[in-house]
This record gives structure tokens, C-alpha cells and sequence, in this order.
């Protein structure tokens, strides 16, 4: 996979649906954080400092159509999504300037 590529994950359709769903007043994003399996190579903590390692994305859902499917609706998150500080403070400046997150 490059690292161009969308990361591909699966939501159960309860979630898929609250996620998409327009009649809400506060925008809903996923954001998903991608781990090692060892938690060790993931957190690291001392006195000084807490650190996470790998990233995480974000993903709004707003408006899309509802699953033909029975259980689960898989979805396709742009690596240009990563989730940070100021990733937060835009999605919050845009929020608050009433502007859609897609």
C-alpha cells in the first residue's frame, strides 16, 4: 500500500448511519488512529513528555448515501486527513464559520 492510498476501514451500520446523518447541530467526524499491535511501539512515557507514535485520520460522513449493505458499510479515509492540532483548529474555525467539513 502507498502511502498515497486511502485507508480502507469498516463501520458496523449503526455507526455508518449516525455518522452520515444531516439533521445533527454539531458536525460528527471519525477519526481513526492507526497502532502497531505492540503497545510499546506505540506510547512512549516519562516526566518530561508523552509521546504517540503513528497517526491518525479524520473522515466526515455527512450526507452520504445510505449502505445497500446488511451489516456493515466499509469506508475510504484520505491520508491528506491527518488528524492534528491544526487539522483541529481548522475543522473549529470552520465549524464555527458555519462551513461543511467535507
Amino acid at each position: 500500500m502507498a502511502a498515497t492510498d486511502p485507508i480502507s476501514y469498516t463501520l458496523d451500520l449503526e455507526t455508518y448511519d449516525a455518522l452520515r446523518d444531516v439533521k445533527v447541530c454539531i458536525p460528527r467526524i471519525l477519526v481513526l488512529v492507526l497502532v502497531p499491535d505492540d503497545v510499546q511501539e506505540w506510547i512512549m512515557q516519562s516526566e518530561h513528555a508523552l509521546m504517540l507514535r503513528h497517526c491518525a485520520y479524520w473522515v466526515s460522513l455527512k450526507a452520504m448515501p445510505p449502505s445497500a449493505n446488511a451489516a456493515t458499510q466499509t469506508i475510504h479515509i484520505p491520508r491528506k486527513n491527518f488528524f492534528g492540532a491544526q487539522a483541529l483548529q481548522t475543522m473549529m474555525t470552520k465549524i464555527a464559520d458555519g462551513v461543511d467539513l467535507q
